[in-house]
């Protein structure tokens, strides 16, 4: 299955008092017409308990919690597309809006970045230099320079832990080993963070 499909569980409704405690589950909701393309969404099992929103009568509260957003193109026009990113851009938490498409019958997403807000002017201006633009105004650019980083900093991370554990070898105690062994720690937990950025890349779809 490519790294795109859908494939999400949902929590059980939860009383008032346990949604003061607990973070709010991230919901699937699938954006298209009752009778239209996005009827063969709904029948899938990936789609789970999505929540179906109709373009011709949503709002605000349509979105009531956080969680990705599926358009179906066939399903909207160009303006109504321009509205639903609207809602969601104007709504609090971290939404994943996305234009839906079936891929070998499986239900596959291409999001569609919502960025924080900037003055046209700063835009453009960020637009003429390639180091400073892409990463504010797309995605994926943000998505390429993570995993150059991440290359960057395992080629010396590496070298120097196995350095490290060298010298571990040779020297046994003292204040010496103290200080290689709290170095070694570091190491070590740097490997950890950027294995957890390991995720975050590009799909090949």
């Amino acid at each position: 299955m490519n790294d795109d499909a859908l494939s999400l569980s949902f929590s059980a409704p939860m009383s008032t008092a346990e949604e003061d405690q607990a973070p709010q589950p991230q919901r699937l909701y699938l954006v298209g017409r009752p009778q239209g393309a996005a009827a063969v969404w709904k029948d899938h099992p990936q789609m789970g308990d999505a929540v179906f929103v109709d373009p011709s009568t949503w709002s605000q509260g349509s979105f009531e919690h956080p969680g990705i957003v599926v358009f179906v193109p066939q399903d909207l026009s160009a303006a109504e597309l321009v509205v639903g990113l609207g809602l969601l851009a104007r709504g609090r938490g971290e939404w994943l809006p996305a234009v839906g498409e079936i891929v070998d019958g499986t239900p596959t997403l291409r999001p569609l970045s919502l960025g924080y807000a900037h003055e046209v002017s700063d835009a453009r201006e960020r637009h003429q230099d390639p180091e400073g633009a892409a990463p504010v105004l797309e995605l994926r650019k943000v998505i390429s320079e993570i995993s150059i980083a991440r290359h960057d900093i395992n080629n010396p991370l590496t070298s120097g832990l196995a350095e490290t554990q060298l010298l571990l070898m040779d020297i046994t105690e003292g204040e010496a080993r103290e200080g290689l062994e709290t170095i070694q720690r570091q190491f070590r937990r740097v490997r950890d963070m950027v294995k957890a950025l390991t995720p975050i890349r590009l799909s090949d779809v």
